[in-house]
């Protein structure tokens, strides 16, 4: 009895720590489209969108 309770609590803690560290990889995704403020478009952009005034991207903003 006592090796059955302790499995499942192997188990659980387990399927907990597997869906903690799935959620920091999922925050840490997001964190990756850093927003800056440009000067030509007057607006926040990612460093991913092209510049609408100019053919340059913002990465170097």
């Amino acid at each position: 009895m006592r090796t059955i309770i302790i499995g499942l609590i192997i188990v659980l803690s387990y399927f907990l720590l597997k869906s903690i560290i799935k959620k920091n990889k999922i925050a840490n995704k997001k964190d990756k489209n850093i927003m800056k403020y440009c000067d030509y478009c007057k607006s926040y952009v990612t460093e991913d969108e092209p510049c609408i005034n100019k053919d340059a991207n913002h990465k170097n903003l």
